[in-house]
Order: C-alpha cells, then structure tokens, then sequence
C-alpha cells in the first residue's frame, strides 16, 4: 500500500477514534481521554516506523494494515461509560446508535480479546519491518 493512502487511514482512524470518544461522556469521561494518547502514541510510531516495510506490495501488509487500524478502533468503540442511569453504555452505544445485547454484555471481552490481538499484531508488524521481511 503506498505511503501516501497510508498515512491518510492513519490521521483518518485516530481522528475517529478521538472524535468518538470525546463523544461518550460519562463518569469515566477523564479516564478515557487519557487513553486517546496512551493508544494513539504507540499505534502511530508502530505505523510510521514500519511504512516503508508496510508499503511493500502484497496482499498481507494491506490486511495487516486494516486489521491494525480495525483493533485499534475496537480499542475505543468498547469501552465503556457509566452515568447515573443503572445501565453502562459503550461508545460504540453512544456514537452509532447501535444497541446489541451481545455486544452489551460482552463488549470487555471483545475490548480485552482486541487488546491481546492489537498488541501481537503491532509487535509481529515492527519485528517484521526491522528484519525487513
């Protein structure tokens, strides 16, 4: 994928990601404005170190790519929020509109299993990249 397009889904899935939660307020409000640069810092460097390696052509840097991005967004879309109403809400809840049980009732699971995933796909990326594979 050339330098260029991926530099526009790297401004364009942190500007979502920021914008999407600084639409969710709630009690935890603070909390998750902080980890707009907690998560954004690292997926930035991870991206902008590797895009050289990431700009080869093939068809498993551009899925790498869009599954870096996508488990970076489940990474703010599942967080959750609580206010004074007894229910929590999620982002994903708040800015889309979008009420699922399931997602609901499982969205830490998904955030965490996003979590785990993001994190072995951010490391095989960079250690692909300094190897030059």
């Amino acid at each position: 994928m050339k330098t260029g397009i991926q530099i526009t889904l790297i401004v364009l899935t942190l500007l979502i990601a920021t914008v999407a939660r600084f639409a969710t307020v709630g009690w935890l409000y603070f909390i998750g404005i902080l980890s707009i640069p907690i998560l954004s810092i690292p997926h930035f460097i991870v991206h902008k170190k590797s895009m050289n390696y990431l700009s080869k052509k093939g068809h498993k840097n551009v899925l790498k790519i869009f599954a870096s991005h996508f488990l970076f967004l489940c990474l703010f879309f599942f967080q959750h929020e609580f206010g004074d109403s007894p229910r929590s809400y999620s982002v994903l809840e708040t800015v889309f509109g979008i009420k699922n049980e399931f997602l609901h009732n499982n969205g830490f699971i998904i955030w965490l299993i996003s979590l785990i995933a993001y994190i072995f796909l951010s490391v095989k990326i960079r250690k692909s990249a300094k190897a030059g594979l």
